[in-house]
């Protein structure tokens, strides 16, 4: 049954040590891989969590880090396309060559029609309220669009397909982390695939939806980890935020 196959996971946990079991597992996700998390419908979200939770808490293979290495290669550092596609081939598998390819493609004809200033921004990590996952916003390049700077990270996934206001408000939590002179204004979602830039430029609209998205997180792999008889995080919370 499926409760009985999920005792072997709880096991492991005991032989971990006590303290080890006390600790409640951190979710870690990148940015494209939260994003599609939000995009899905309760029971599919709920079977990726529950997924998540079983293999131990760490990021999946990244299908789209090719193209996103090979956009900030294009972008920030300015190397030429013809060099970048040669390198195509260096990637195992063909559905991700494919991918890249098109990708790049895509991006090209989109930077034909945004000519402002490229620049590049450093990754930030938000943290859920109750300390059960972490996601990595990764700017791919910034670009200047009139009196702003944005830090924007590259979607090409194909399905599920991207959901405007569920992107804001997963964009409005990692805004708060920037701080200092070099912080970027507006953060961004360029879905490359359609060519359009979906730009957080109104932070305080967003930010409670943004929130209610991490706590709604929070609580399904709190259910999830109490189905499979793994410790919870309500005596564990994270530390307090500066």
């Amino acid at each position: 049954s499926a409760a009985s196959s999920d005792y072997p996971l709880r096991d492991v946990y005991k032989r971990q040590g006590s303290a080890k079991a006390r600790e409640p597992m951190m979710l870690k996700f990148g940015t494209s891989a939260f994003l599609k998390l939000l995009y899905q419908n309760a029971k599919p979200q709920r079977t990726t969590l529950r997924g998540r939770v079983r293999s131990g808490g760490g990021k999946p293979y990244d299908f789209h880090r090719s193209l996103r290495l090979r956009v900030k290669r294009r972008l920030v550092a300015g190397e030429s396309l013809e060099s970048i596609l040669s390198t195509i081939g260096e990637i195992a598998r063909k559905a991700e060559r494919d991918s890249a390819q098109n990708g790049l493609e895509k991006l090209e004809a989109w930077r034909a029609t945004h000519s402002g200033a490229i620049s590049g921004f450093s990754p930030v990590t938000y943290e859920s309220p109750a300390g059960l996952f972490s996601v990595s916003f990764s700017p791919d390049f910034g670009i200047q669009i009139g009196p702003r700077s944005v830090a924007a990270h590259v979607w090409n996934t194909k399905e599920p397909a991207l959901v405007e206001h569920l992107t804001y408000g997963a964009l409005s939590l990692f805004h708060p982390l920037y701080e200092g002179d070099g912080r970027p204004d507006d953060l961004a979602v360029l879905s490359v695939r359609d060519g359009v830039l979906y730009r957080l430029d109104d932070l305080a609209k967003y930010t409670a939806l943004g929130t209610e998205l991490a706590t709604k997180i929070d609580d399904v792999i709190r259910e999830v980890r109490d189905e499979l008889g793994l410790p919870g995080a309500d005596e564990h919370p994270p530390a307090p935020r500066p």
